[in-house]
């Protein structure tokens, strides 16, 4: 039994899971544009991890968890996770249809290379169980992307706290959108508290980007020092960020928001938070560096511009959360 959606309105954006959502929002007839999209999902944030047993042993991300599911639940809609494998209720969802959301570790899709990255947001639009395939929209291409069901399944299964938990799919809700003050201020706040007080603070917000900054000087001494490089670079730079470790997205964001809330013009939070995704990329420049000129001592200067970024950060994410309490 095979069920598809028809002419399903994808195309690649900056971010997985913001285009994601942008894709199933214009499948209903809802145009926004994916930096609001993501702003909205509360999705610019920090979180670090430390892995003994994988490779790269030292990683951070600049988004927060689980942005589908803030933004459904800004706009007063539950995204209902499924929490368990149910092929046949991917396709009663579809056949419904309605689009499924799903939050994966890319690792296990056959079309990137095996490499751990959880939290990568796609949408399946089509099932079919006789042949035990998927089709996904996938931030990656414009055209959709075809896999088993066994390595969609993969891809579902991986325990990544706090990015990632077992089986998030859900059959996104058909919504209406009305852009509003507090809708704005309610997506800030919840931004907010993930970086000034997250649920765990040794790998969530500035906490954790604190613990980076005294880190990084000892990331010479990790057997993949240069891969762990490497992949900062990616992760600030290529990995689906809209630029700047998500911060440019973001500032695009509050610069939409600003018509709403003058406070963030008065702040000028947009160009500050440029400014910090102007340093962020700067901090890219020297991992880059790092890995390119095999140069482990360079970690010393890395951990130098972080501790400048986390001091910027730390004051912007001050001051927006005012705006997130106001009113």
């Amino acid at each position: 039994m095979r069920v598809q959606l028809e002419a399903f309105p994808h195309e690649p954006g900056q971010h997985c899971s913001s285009t994601s959502l942008r894709s199933v929002l214009a499948y209903d007839g809802v145009v926004l544009p994916e930096a609001v999209i993501f702003g909205l999902g509360s999705g610019a944030g920090f979180l670090y991890w430390r892995h003994s047993s994988r490779s790269p042993t030292h990683r951070f991300n600049g988004r927060a968890p689980d942005l589908e599911g803030k933004f459904y639940r800004n706009l007063g809609y539950a995204l209902e996770w499924a929490g368990r494998w149910d092929p046949e209720g991917l396709a009663r969802a579809i056949r419904a249809g309605r689009p499924v959301l799903a939050q994966t570790d890319l690792e296990a899709l056959p079309y990137y290379d095996p490499v751990h990255f959880p939290g990568h947001g796609v949408v399946v639009v089509g099932v079919d169980l006789a042949a035990g395939a998927a089709t996904l929209a996938d931030v990656a291409s414009p055209a959709l992307q075809t896999v088993p069901l066994e390595r969609l399944k993969a891809a579902l299964s991986v325990a990544a706290p706090p990015m990632l938990a077992p089986y998030r799919w859900a059959a996104a809700p058909r919504v209406e959108v009305h852009l509003e003050p507090e809708v704005f201020r309610r997506a800030i706040r919840v931004a907010v508290r993930g970086m000034l007080e997250p649920e765990d603070p040794e790998r969530e917000g500035l906490g954790a980007m604190r613990q980076l900054v005294a880190d990084l000087p000892a990331w010479g001494e990790a057997p993949d020092w240069a891969w762990c490089a490497r992949f900062a670079y990616q992760s600030i730079e290529k990995r689906g960020t809209g630029g700047g470790n998500f911060r440019l997205l973001y500032a695009a964001f509050l610069e939409e928001a600003a018509r709403y809330l003058p406070e963030l013009a008065r702040l000028e939070a947009a160009r500050r938070m440029r400014a910090v995704g102007r340093v962020w990329r700067e901090l890219a420049r020297l991992f880059k560096r790092v890995f390119v000129e095999q140069d482990p001592k360079g970690f010393g200067q890395v951990a130098a511009r972080m501790r400048e970024v986390w001091e910027a950060e730390r004051r912007i994410w001050a001051d927006l959360a005012v705006v997130g309490e106001a009113g």
